[in-house]
């Protein structure tokens, strides 16, 4: 019997990495140039928010070693997860870092 693959994104999906990313920002840029509020929608790239700093990378966040062990997991996360092994899933954890 073949087991059915199952690959989940870690960013948003089970890391709160936007969280991490924005507080990245703020303290790579001194603050933000537009304000932001929790709101269901927000600019992906959340670089938009911000004046960078002349020869800052706002996507040097990611290639930060540390990025995924100073995130938040996502609630219910661990618990899907979970039920989706226990269902028989094989698992593979994918993200895109640049």
């Amino acid at each position: 019997m073949n087991k059915k693959v199952i690959a989940i994104d870690c960013d948003l999906v089970i890391y709160q990495t936007d969280r991490l990313w924005w507080k990245w920002l703020v303290e790579k840029c001194g603050g933000c140039k537009d304000s932001y509020e929790d709101s269901y929608w927000i600019d992906y790239d959340l670089r938009t928010y911000f004046d960078l700093p002349k020869g800052l990378n706002g996507m040097e966040f990611w290639s930060e070693p540390e990025t995924y062990e100073n995130c938040e997991i996502k609630e219910g996360a661990v618990d899907v997860i979970k039920g989706l092994y226990n269902g028989g899933f094989v698992i593979v954890f994918v993200s895109y870092c640049m």
